[in-house]
């Protein structure tokens, strides 16, 4: 079942999936596992959430950088070229698997940890 607006306003991305206006309330639309499962099914996406978990490093410097990554870096890891990689997140984001932070002039990629956590419930429940 596909998930879509009957308004010409485009869903915020606020990490707890697709919100989309309706009037003055808010509604949250449940994950599309069919759109999650087809994003996952490249296996450079697949690579690049790899890429986007966070590390576990308990000495690290302090940084007023958030966790994540640019296409830059996300190309050079992936050997692709910069518009292959920014497709592939292109997807992602449809997907709500990856979420864009914008600090300043840079743009980071960051997983949404829960629509994946969504996503094992689903295949928990579902496989």
């Amino acid at each position: 079942m596909e998930c879509t607006c009957l308004l010409d306003v485009p869903p915020l991305k606020l990490g707890v999936g697709p919100i989309h206006f309706s009037g003055r309330n808010i509604v949250t639309l449940p994950m599309n596992p069919d759109v999650v499962f087809k994003a996952l099914a490249n296996p450079t996406r697949r690579q690049i959430l790899a890429r986007l978990k966070p590390q576990v490093d308990y000495v690290r410097p302090v940084s007023r950088r958030p966790i994540g990554a640019t296409v830059t870096e996300l190309q050079r890891f992936c050997g692709l070229a910069q518009s292959t990689v920014s497709a592939h997140l292109q997807i992602l984001v449809k997907a709500d698997l990856v979420a864009l932070t914008k600090v300043g002039q840079v743009s980071l990629y960051h997983r949404n940890e829960v629509t994946l956590n969504r996503l094992k419930e689903h295949a928990s429940r579902v496989l």
